[in-house]
């Protein structure tokens, strides 16, 4: 993480070294923590020092749709591209400590896929497929989620008039 803000961001590496060069001391009521690797949920700086790692990996990935949102990845196009991508991917377990969640992964395909790296991820219908929260076509999924919405925007505003 400090070589990549060294590498990256040369402007912010003193601060970024000064702040998490060593362990933290949290202190919650009687309880302390050592914080020790990187940082936390809540840090400020937190989605910025998880990212700059993995850029060098997602510029080197050659899936024709390549997404990356924190710690969200979207990959499209063709399916051997895809294979080699999710090797590479695999790859960041031994250089930065961390793994697919294979049982969060999701693909769509309209031809069987017999692949083992697919194996556990869950196959979608184009109807249910959604980017970043949003669904990408129309259909019984996207109405369900804008009722729900719609309903949920009603009930906060109806609360808020009392």
């Amino acid at each position: 993480m400090l070589r990549a803000v060294h590498d990256t961001i040369p402007e912010l590496y003193a601060f970024i070294h000064q702040a998490y060069s060593v362990e933290s001391t949290l202190q919650f009521g009687q309880f302390v923590v050592k914080s020790r690797m990187g940082p936390q949920q809540g840090d400020p700086l937190g989605p910025l020092l998880f990212c700059l790692p993995l850029q060098p990996t997602l510029r080197e990935l050659r899936s024709q749709f390549k997404l990356g949102y924190l710690d969200d990845l979207s990959l499209g196009g063709d399916v051997e591209d895809v294979r080699q991508d999710l090797a590479k991917i695999k790859e960041l377990e031994s250089t930065l400590g961390i793994s697919l969640n294979r049982s969060k992964c999701e693909y769509y395909t309209e031809t069987d896929l017999n692949h083992s790296e697919f194996e556990e991820f869950r196959r979608r219908k184009r109807e249910e497929l959604i980017l970043l929260g949003s669904h990408l076509f129309r259909g019984e999924a996207l109405d369900e989620a804008l009722r729900e919405h719609s309903d949920t925007l009603y009930w906060r505003i109806w609360y808020w008039r009392i």
